[in-house]
């Protein structure tokens, strides 16, 4: 994690610091007017702080919810868009909303360009959140398996955090739903941020060191695979 990026905010959670980062460095490698689908996407109050309506590229958001004014109104796993549209699609804690992922890693596929990539996260070891439900975590084996069974290839996957920042984002979830009622969330509450400083340092160290068991936990994943830039439909499901 860059550390010119941190600024304590209780309500902002590493995991969307994690997820806000990845999409940052990912966008400002885009060049001017990338065909971009922003798959659950919404026009207005963003959760995190990145916001790619602030890049030089063609946005077209997709949400099932009229509220969150997007383009097209729609499943995920059924985008009435042609195929072969899109230069990316980005897909940001998304699919543990929808009851089965692997028919929107399809369309997803469907609508990229041949050479076009997708951007995913989806959390791991996070609280269950219904928007307006919550179905699933999946690990970096799930994901894996089913973006090559869509048909996807070059897939760059890592976990965001570790058990540090695991740790970190329980108590604050604790601190923020019980703040005010109880001195323990008192107490983390005032704790949290030399606790998350701590946490982002140990967790670039254990990366860096491959220490397998603080690496084994994650808040979620992250992920950038291409549609192959071929010809030919290496789907091997549908």
């Amino acid at each position: 994690m860059r550390e010119k990026a941190y600024r304590f905010d209780l309500r902002y959670s590493l995991r969307r610091r994690f997820v806000d980062d990845f999409l940052a460095s990912q966008a400002e490698t885009w060049r001017p007017g990338l065909r971009v689908l922003d798959l659950g996407g919404t026009r207005t109050n963003k959760r995190g702080r990145f916001d790619i309506g602030r890049y030089p590229v063609q946005v077209t958001y997709l949400n099932l919810s009229t509220a969150k004014r997007p383009d097209v109104c729609a499943d995920a796993a059924a985008i009435p868009l042609k195929g072969s549209t899109f230069d990316v699609v980005v897909c940001s804690e998304v699919l543990e909303h929808v009851p089965d992922p692997r028919p929107v890693l399809v369309e997803i596929y469907r609508v990229l360009v041949p050479g076009g990539q997708v951007l995913i996260t989806c959390p791991f070891m996070y609280r269950v959140h219904g928007d307006p439900e919550d179905y699933g975590r999946y690990t970096g084996d799930y994901w894996e398996l089913n973006l090559k069974r869509a048909g996807f290839s070059s897939l760059n996957m890592s976990p965001q955090g570790g058990f540090h920042a695991v740790v970190v984002d329980f108590c604050r979830q604790y601190a923020v739903t019980m703040r005010g009622s109880g001195w323990l969330a008192r107490i983390l509450g005032a704790g949290l941020p030399a606790f998350e400083w701590w946490a982002i340092r140990k967790a670039d160290r254990c990366n860096e060191k491959g220490d397998e068991f603080f690496a084994s936990f994650a808040s979620g994943w992250q992920v950038v695979a291409m549609r192959p830039n071929k010809l030919t439909d290496q789907r091997v499901w549908r």
